[in-house]
């Protein structure tokens, strides 16, 4: 699930805390789990839990998205669910109290040349070495379908790639071994 989504379950209550968020941390998103919401809602958020405005913002489908301003502040957040009934009237029917906690402001500051550089040089390798690991592991599958063509009735062989590991499975191969060689798997028969 991405980092950014809180999720905040209602069993019977009509008013439940969420897990804290930090300060600062921009792009929240409220899935509203357990309530039969309709798929469009109001969800009012304020710093203050009674008193002062309150800002309407729409939800979707059981999300809403909490406004980066409430989270500048480090002030706990609250978010009420307004739900409209058949007329034009609705009421307040759920509240969710989100703690935030305060952290130090990240500055602004641009990263130095010499940052902008070493950043470059690391993503300049692992692009290499991504690309040797693709190289091998094509290289390695092309020799174990060789050997596999090569063994005959003496034996089996299957190799298989996930997650960038090869998995090689063999049976009754007694007279064959694997090493890499020069970034290469190769099939040594004895």
């Amino acid at each position: 699930m991405a980092t950014n989504i809180l999720q905040v379950k209602f069993s019977t209550a009509r008013s439940v805390i969420s897990s804290p968020l930090y300060q600062y941390d921009y792009g929240q998103i409220i899935h509203i789990i357990g309530l039969n919401l309709p798929e469009n809602f109001e969800a009012h958020f304020s710093n203050s839990q009674n008193s002062g405005d309150a800002e309407t913002y729409l939800g979707t489908e059981n999300f809403v998205t909490i406004p980066d301003k409430y989270l500048e502040t480090g002030e706990t957040i609250y978010c009420f669910i307004y739900l409209h009934n058949d007329t034009t009237d609705g009421e307040t029917e759920y509240k969710i109290k989100i703690p935030v906690y305060k952290r130090p402001r990240r500055t602004t500051a641009e990263p130095t040349p010499e940052q902008v550089d070493l950043i470059t040089q690391v993503i300049a390798q692992l692009g290499r070495d991504a690309t040797r690991a693709e190289t091998a592991a094509m290289q390695a599958e092309e020799s174990a379908e060789r050997a596999g063509q090569e063994i005959g009735q003496g034996g089996y062989i299957d190799a298989s790639i996930t997650d960038e590991q090869l998995i090689i499975t063999l049976t009754n191969m007694d007279d064959m071994s694997f090493v890499m060689q020069d970034e290469r798997l190769v099939v040594l028969y004895e």
